[in-house]
């Protein structure tokens, strides 16, 4: 049994898609300011705390080198204050990196998992 903690319904479907025993556990967690892997290591925490079973979570960094990597794990905050159609139109071209973190716990164990991709900012 391995609950996903998330609130995003969207992210549940395309991870139940390769994890099919796969629960959710719908609650938002209120992020510390840290470095990615603070972030995500406090955010499962705080689900493990609060689901009491193994669990996962998620979040997501997006480093703009224009903005001297810049909002990083604060995008989700970013992005209300812009639209990504606004973004894609101020920083058009500008090169950027994609990072997702990947948080589980379980009783013994806390494991942090990470994958990036670079690109472009297109609009």
């Amino acid at each position: 049994n391995l609950v996903y903690v998330t609130s995003n319904q969207d992210k549940f479907a395309e991870a139940r898609e390769l994890l099919p025993g796969l629960r959710r556990e719908s609650m938002d967690i209120t992020e510390i300011q840290g470095s990615p892997r603070e972030i995500i290591e406090d955010k499962v925490e705080k689900a493990y705390d609060s689901v009491g079973e193994p669990c996962i979570v998620d979040d997501a960094s997006l480093m703009i080198d224009d903005l001297a990597g810049s909002p990083g794990p604060y995008v989700k905050d970013f992005l209300d204050g812009l639209s990504a159609k606004r973004i894609g139109e101020l920083f058009a071209g500008s090169r950027a990196t994609a990072c997702l973190h990947l948080g589980y716990r379980d009783d013994e164990t806390l494991k942090v998992f990470q994958s990036s991709i670079q690109g472009c900012i297109v609009l």
